[in-house]
């Protein structure tokens, strides 16, 4: 379709000037509308401005007789079209017993370069029929190239159904390159933005008080035929207050109906008040590309109308399998179960950065994952493990700081070869704030390097433990308390170099040249044996053996009743 496009007011200039005249007639006199311009003072007018739209239009809704009840979907079918509205909150609100709700764009046939600001929608919740569903404040179907700027969408109908109930502003799978901006939305009956097509700007938005998520890249309708987005930024919203959802959400569609959501940004959002998670990544098919980061969210659940458990995770990511997913320098505070919780088929994995405070359970957790780092994160006073690894293979944990946590500071559980990397991170244990005396690292997992960390605790418990199923690991370099312990039992795992050292026997007496020494651990192969004194001289060592491992050694020193110091260290 060919059409000159109109001149335009700037986005947020236009219309503060607008709003500096007292009446439509000034507005015309200092010629602030272009040319092809309909000003509309009446619901009548409106209806009929909207019914006969002609490419390249602007249409002005005066304040003057608002609220305009309207008894219709005012639709936008052709290009080139701006909707100014003054910025009224109930500029439109459509009339008792008229079950439709706001604007729709690309409704009845596609249409592109389309732009609606200042236009305020106020549902009518208690006049509409129960039976009425999807009242959205503005629908985006079939368009490309939107602008939705500076809008306000208020108790959209219906209330408290997910997938059904009335959303603030919803966004199809035919919709592209839609920007949604600085508007506000609030008491929305399902989703307060739902997104479904591609090439999507959330910013700037403040939305508040609703049923289910504040912003989602999914359009969720009961049978199961999801629309999902792609290619998304979210970025510097004010998010709050849902009854039954997380503040943001991430999914993929259904088996062999959709493919799944790529290349997904969620930056820099702030969140609070009652919600699910603050950002939950899920579905029954693969999604890839997603980054969470720089967000700052603290929860509280009173207010939540979940029936199964109020317990949540302030960034959860669990669909059936997922890659290349950042979650960086979030800030979350308060959440009812993990702070940031990983669980399924997800390899690239990248958690860095992030401080957790306050979490119910872990402060990460992650399980069934491959691949992945987290380094550089700072967790305090959690009610478990500040790090926990479950079924995991190659990942790197590194540079932690890690306090106050209930349980482990850093927990691995792995039925077999984990093959992980626990370096350099800084765990401190004051025991009179655990509710259970367990090692700041534990390791129930195989072909583990655990080297580098600084470990501050008492003494009464272990710094590093293992489990009984734990081999062919290498703990290596570790710092503790004066005075801390390694309770390491596995014969094939490698212990040396810490500080404390470990298997370090002072003072040992001879007795008839015999000193005999019990060692730590047991050992697959005859470990290394340093000496500080020497009872006189070190004439033979033997080695003492149980089930094929090395379990002592019988020191043959030159004096009787000789004083030894040894340290045992495994070689490798």
């Amino acid at each position: 379709m060919e059409y000159t496009r109109r001149q335009t007011l700037g986005a947020t200039a236009g219309i503060l000037a607008l709003l500096s005249y007292e009446n439509t007639t000034e507005i015309l006199e200092h010629g602030m509308l272009p040319p092809q311009s309909t000003v509309v003072t009446s619901r009548t007018e409106l209806e009929r401005a909207f019914a006969d739209l002609s490419p390249g239009e602007t249409v002005w809704i005066s304040p003057k007789n608002a609220p305009y009840r309207t008894t219709e979907w005012l639709d936008i079918d052709v290009s080139g079209v701006t909707v100014l509205g003054p910025g009224l909150p109930t500029l439109i609100k459509p009339a008792d017993g008229a079950n439709v709700g706001g604007i729709r764009i690309g409704h009845n046939s596609s249409c592109r370069n389309v732009r609606v600001e200042g236009v305020g929608y106020h549902g009518n919740p208690k006049n509409q029929d129960d039976g009425a569903k999807k009242l959205h404040g503005i629908i985006v179907r079939d368009v490309d190239d939107v602008t939705l700027r500076g809008n306000t969408v208020a108790h959209t109908h219906p209330f408290g159904e997910h997938g059904s109930g009335g959303s603030g502003i919803s966004a199809g799978r035919a919709s592209k390159n839609v920007r949604i901006l600085d508007n506000r939305i609030h008491h929305f009956g399902d989703r307060g933005i739902q997104l479904g097509g591609q090439n999507t700007v959330v910013s700037g938005n403040v939305v508040t008080d609703g049923i289910d998520r504040t912003i989602a890249c999914d359009l969720w309708t009961p049978d199961g035929e999801n629309d999902v987005a792609n290619t998304v930024i979210i970025s510097e919203n004010i998010l709050g207050n849902c009854r039954e959802g997380s503040l943001t959400g991430v999914a993929s569609g259904p088996e062999g109906v959709a493919t799944g959501s790529s290349h997904i940004i969620v930056s820099n959002n702030i969140g609070f008040g009652f919600h699910k998670s603050f950002c939950h990544v899920r579905g029954p098919t693969n999604i890839t590309n997603v980054s969470i980061r720089g967000n700052v969210s603290t929860q509280v659940t009173e207010g939540l109308w979940t029936n199964k458990t109020e317990k949540f995770a302030g960034i959860a990511v669990d669909p059936s399998g997922a890659t290349n997913i950042t979650i960086g320098d979030n800030e979350l505070s308060g959440y009812s179960r993990h702070g940031i919780n990983v669980l399924g088929d997800i390899s690239n994995l990248k958690i860095a950065g992030n401080i957790v405070l306050d979490a119910g359970e872990a402060g990460i957790r992650v399980q069934n994952a491959s691949d992945g780092t987290i380094v550089d994160n700072t967790i305090e006073r959690t009610g478990d493990h500040g790090i926990l690894l479950k079924d995991t293979t190659s990942f790197a944990v590194t540079n932690n700081h890690l306090r106050d946590l209930a349980l482990s500071g850093i927990a691995l559980h792995n039925s077999g070869e984990a093959h992980h990397i626990v370096g350099s991170n800084h765990i401190r244990q004051p025991n009179e704030n655990r509710e259970n005396a367990v090692a700041s690292i534990h390791v129930d997992s195989s072909a583990v390097v655990v080297q580098g960390n600084t470990i501050t605790q008492a003494t009464d418990v272990p710094s590093i433990s293992d489990s009984a199923a734990a081999e062919s690991n290498i703990y290596r370099g570790n710092h503790g308390s004066e005075g801390a312990r390694w309770a390491i039992g596995s014969p094939s795992s490698v212990v040396r170099d810490n500080v404390p050292p470990f298997d370090s026997h002072s003072g040992v007496r001879a007795s008839n040249n015999r000193a005999e020494i019990r060692f730590e651990k047991a050992y697959d192969e005859p470990p290394k044996l340093t000496f500080a004194r020497r009872g006189g001289g070190i004439r033979n060592v033997e080695y003492r053996e149980r089930n094929g491992a090395f379990v002592g050694a019988s020191i043959e020193t030159a004096a009787a009743d000789g004083v030894v110091d040894v340290a045992v260290d495994s070689f490798g």
